[in-house]
C-alpha cells in the first residue's frame, strides 16, 4: 500500500462492501450536471463528478442502500474531491435516524460532527464516519443533504468509492458493481529460519501502525502464547508482553498514538530487558525472567492463532545479538 506516498505492507481483516454499486448514486441528480468516468484516487477514470444546476430545489445525493442488522456497528467511508462545493453535509443514515458531519473538502477538515478524514493526494480525501446503527434498521446507505436552495452553476464536487462494512473501523476500499463484495483476511507466511531467532538474547523491532481499537500483534514464540515475547496494540496504546511457562513476567503499556507509524525495539538478554520507542528508552529492567524455551517463530499475532495484526507494516525484524543502547537508539529514531 503506497498511501501517504511511502510503501509498507497493509494487513486488514476480513471484510464486506454492503453497497452493491459503490460508484451508483441517486437522489434529487436531475437538478446537477452528472459528468461520470473522471479521475478518482485509484488512478483510473471511474469518478463522478456533480455540478450544480442554478434551479431552486432540495439538492441531495444518496448510496444505493446497503442491508444492515440492526443494533450492530458499522464503518461508513468514500472518496470526495473539491470542485468549486468547499463544505459537504454528510448523514451515515440507518433508515431510522441519522448520524451527520459537515466536511471542509478544499482543506481536509471537519467543520462539525464526528468524522475522520485521510488525504490520499491530488485534492482526493476518504471520509471516514463510525456509528451504531438503531436496532430496528434494516438499511443502511450515505446521503449528502444540502437542503433546499439555488444552485449557482458552477459548485460541485467529486465522488468516489461508497463503502458500508460491519465493524468499528473502515478497511481499504473494496469495489462493487450489482452485488456485495468480500475481501478476506490479509495474512503472512515463511518468516525465515527458525535458526536465526536467539532465546537468550537478540531484539524484536517493528516499524507498524494499527487501526484504532483493534487488538494486534507482532511475536517470537514457540508458537504458543505461553512462551513469547510480543509487542502489540490495544485501546490506541503501544503495549509489549513477555510470556515464560505460561506466566507473565513483562507488562507493559505506552501511549501513543497507534495510528502514526512507530518504530519499536524490545532488547532482551541474560542480563537486562528494555524497550525503546521512536528513539527513547522507555523501559529498562534487571530482574525479570526472560523465555528459556525454544523461540522459532516470527509470526503476526500473539504467539498463537489468536490476535492477528491488523495494521500496516514497513518492517519488521530480529536480530540474534541482544543491541547496544546507541544501536537502539539509532534504530528506532523517527
Amino acid at each position: 500500500d503506497y498511501t501517504g506516498g511511502e510503501g509498507h505492507w497493509l494487513f486488514e481483516p476480513q471484510s464486506t462492501n454492503l453497497i452493491p454499486n459503490a460508484n451508483q448514486y441517486t437522489g434529487n441528480t436531475v437538478y446537477y450536471t452528472v459528468t461520470p468516468n473522471q479521475s478518482s484516487p485509484d488512478g483510473a477514470n471511474n469518478a463522478t463528478l456533480f455540478v450544480e444546476k442554478t434551479a431552486t430545489a432540495n439538492y441531495f445525493v444518496n448510496s444505493d442502500n446497503a442491508s444492515i442488522v440492526g443494533g450492530q456497528t458499522y464503518a461508513y467511508s468514500f472518496f470526495v474531491k473539491y470542485a468549486g462545493l468547499q463544505n459537504l453535509p454528510v448523514n451515515a443514515s440507518d433508515g431510522i435516524s441519522g448520524f451527520g458531519a459537515n466536511i471542509d473538502i478544499l482543506n481536509g477538515t471537519v467543520n462539525s460532527g464526528t468524522a475522520e478524514i485521510k488525504d490520499f493526494g491530488n485534492g482526493w480525501f476518504r471520509v471516514l464516519m463510525t456509528r451504531t446503527v438503531a436496532a430496528s434498521a434494516s438499511n443502511a446507505k450515505i446521503q449528502f443533504n444540502f437542503g433546499n436552495q439555488t444552485g449557482d452553476g458552477t459548485s460541485g464536487f467529486y465522488l468516489f468509492g461508497y463503502q458500508i462494512e460491519q465493524q468499528s473501523f473502515a478497511t481499504s476500499y473494496i469495489p462493487t458493481n450489482g452485488s456485495t463484495v468480500t475481501r478476506l483476511q490479509d495474512a503472512a507466511f515463511g518468516a525465515g529460519s527458525s535458526d536465526l531467532i536467539n532465546s537468550t538474547e537478540g531484539v524484536l523491532y517493528a516499524e507498524m501502525s494499527s487501526f484504532f481499537d483493534v487488538r494486534g500483534y507482532v511475536s517470537i514464540s514457540d508458537g504458543t502464547y505461553g512462551n513469547s515475547i510480543r509487542i502489540g496494540f490495544r485501546d490506541n496504546d503501544i503495549r509489549v508482553w513477555v510470556y515464560v511457562a505460561n506466566s507473565q513476567t513483562i507488562s507493559q503499556l505506552f501511549e501513543y498514538n497507534i495510528l502514526n507509524m512507530n518504530k519499536i525495539a524490545v532488547k532482551y538478554s541474560s542480563t537486562d530487558f528494555k524497550i525503546y520507542i521512536n528513539g527513547s528508552n522507555v523501559f529498562s529492567t534487571t530482574s525479570s525472567t526472560y523465555p528459556i524455551e525454544t523461540l522459532n517463530e516470527l509470526a503476526f499475532r500473539r504467539g498463537d492463532q489468536y490476535n492477528p495484526f491488523y495494521g500496516k507494516a514497513k518492517c519488521v525484524a530480529v536480530f540474534k545479538e541482544a543491541l547496544t543502547d546507541a544501536e537502539l537508539t539509532c534504530l528506532t529514531t523517527i
